[in-house]
């Protein structure tokens, strides 16, 4: 079981790194984001990807060495679980699951603030765009010609605010 363990605290430990990294990449993204850097932002989503694929293979062999823990338990093992475990064995292991355990939770939280963030700054950027293009385009269906009260085709179609139809 201690074997086991040791295994799980190193699973925990790389993930640990692996959210820090991910914070970090939402961060420069953010930047990425506000400067409209297009290439950039390109480059930290596959950086993105790489992490969220490494975050899972390892959470995986976590969820794994867990069961290991509790083999037959209907109970879902928890990492709170795990800690009170590890401090049966050594009081210190015990600690350094919670304080694991305490970092991933925090860490947790602000990636999902930032990533909450930048997805708020994306969908204002698309809105700023569709109101550039209705600006700039006119209205996005044509308007159907209808007619006045008094038989005369009323004409709608204001078109393009900007571009004028002079030609």
């Amino acid at each position: 079981m201690e074997k086991v363990l040791a295994e799980l605290y190193q699973h925990l430990q790389k993930l640990l790194s692996l959210h820090r990294q991910l914070l970090e990449l939402l961060r420069a993204e953010k930047q990425a984001l506000v400067d409209a850097d297009v290439s950039k932002i390109e480059e930290l989503a596959l950086s993105k990807q790489g992490l969220v694929d490494q975050i899972a293979f390892h959470d995986e062999l976590r969820r794994k060495l867990i069961a290991q823990l509790s083999p037959g338990s209907g109970d879902a093992m928890t990492l709170s679980k795990v800690a009170i475990i590890a401090q049966g064995i050594q009081v210190k292991l015990g600690e350094q699951f919670r304080s694991v355990q305490q970092a991933l939770s925090h860490l947790l939280g602000r990636i999902e603030e930032q990533g909450n963030y930048n997805r708020q700054l994306v969908e204002q950027s698309l809105e700023t765009l569709v109101q550039m293009k209705r600006n700039i385009l006119g209205s996005e269906a044509p308007r159907a010609n209808t007619y006045s009260a008094r038989g005369q085709q009323n004409n709608n179609n204001s078109g393009a605010r900007l571009i004028s139809r002079e030609v």
